[in-house]
């Protein structure tokens, strides 16, 4: 049988006393670690089908596509005022710029399945393709909203990108 974890303890209340123990929390990341929180309750309500971590105080949050080369990325950006959902490739393994070749070779299929164009992006480390939205995560009114959109958008991202990436080849041992 498959057991779903409908209630789990809250670790909020610790991760503050140990962080003001520490004198480690910002304005920001204390406001960070609230949105996360209430992005995981919000989106466990609505049945989400997204694993949820821990939440924790920084601007980003990651789930698991099932793929060692790739992760789904949530993030909050307080100084552009932009909330962003994107695959972010980075594998140990494998060079990232070589998954992303064969991911861009599909990429028109790929954008079809996800309905909706996205930014392809190459960096040094690892690449990432995303979508962005307008929007002030400390904003408490709009906050539903900017959570539909990210959940949306994650499970989107979660379904396609996985079955994008089972289909490709790479050779082992390419990053080396």
């Amino acid at each position: 049988p498959h057991f779903k974890i409908i209630e789990s303890p809250n670790d909020w209340a610790k991760t503050i006393k140990q962080a003001v123990k520490n004198e480690q929390l910002t304005e920001t990341k204390l406001a960070q670690l609230n949105y996360w929180k209430e992005f995981q309750d919000f989106a466990t309500k609505k049945g989400s089908v997204l694993s949820f971590r821990k939440a924790r105080p920084r601007h980003w949050y990651n789930f698991s596509l099932g793929s060692s080369h790739a992760h789904v990325t949530l993030t909050v950006d307080s100084r552009k005022n932009l909330i962003t959902c994107g695959v972010y490739i980075n594998s140990s393994k494998f060079d990232p710029k070589s998954i992303m070749d064969k991911l861009e070779e599909r990429k028109e299929e790929i954008e079809s399945d996800l309905g909706i164009e996205s930014g392809w992006y190459r960096m040094n480390k690892f690449c990432q393709v995303k979508i962005e939205k307008k929007a002030d995560f400390t904003d408490e009114d709009d906050q539903k909203q900017q959570f539909t959109w990210l959940i949306e958008n994650a499970e989107k991202f979660a379904k396609v990108f996985n079955k994008w990436l089972k289909t490709i080849d790479l050779e082992e041992n390419e990053n080396e």
